[in-house]
């Protein structure tokens, strides 16, 4: 059963670091955007596919598996998933919160 707008084409996103001005801070957080000068070079940390939330270097050729199905997204079968656990540690992390409330 394929997934509403998604196609078979990857479409790609960058996650990056913009260094910026207070000036540029503040309207980022109001705003939810900044402008940059034109030329200028910014630092990609990662590069994934926005349908299927994968790295590139793992699907690069392939067709997007988000056109088909959004399986890939879940934790797999009721019943059959990995438990989630906190293994919040309080010492080592060297918070502040108790380990009932970093927990969850």
């Amino acid at each position: 059963m394929p997934v509403a707008d998604y196609s078979e084409d990857h479409v790609w996103d960058f996650a990056a670091i913009v260094r910026g001005t207070e000036r540029q801070a503040r309207r980022a957080v109001l705003r939810h955007s900044i402008r940059v000068p034109k030329e200028t070079k910014i630092e990609v940390l990662e590069v994934y596919c926005t349908q299927c939330r994968r790295p590139y270097e793992d699907v690069v050729g392939e067709p997007c598996v988000a056109a088909e199905s959004n399986e890939h997204l879940r934790g797999g079968p009721i019943g059959e998933r990995k438990k989630r656990t906190h293994n919040h540690n309080c010492e080592l992390l060297g918070c502040d919160q108790g380990p009932e409330v970093a927990a969850g």
